[in-house]
């Protein structure tokens, strides 16, 4: 998974239904600080 940061925007929330279970993807950025909240469905893993 990699964040794409478009000029502009602050926010970003998505997910994906994929074959294995629901992918959430939601990040922030605020005051200089970034936060990034990343679901996976049980028994898989991800390349953060």
């Amino acid at each position: 998974m990699q964040p794409y940061f478009p000029k502009g925007l602050t926010h970003i929330k998505t997910s994906y239904k994929s074959i294995y279970g629901l992918i959430k993807s939601e990040w922030a950025k605020a005051n200089g600080n970034f936060t990034w909240n990343i679901t996976i469905p049980a028994n898989t893993s991800a390349v953060v």
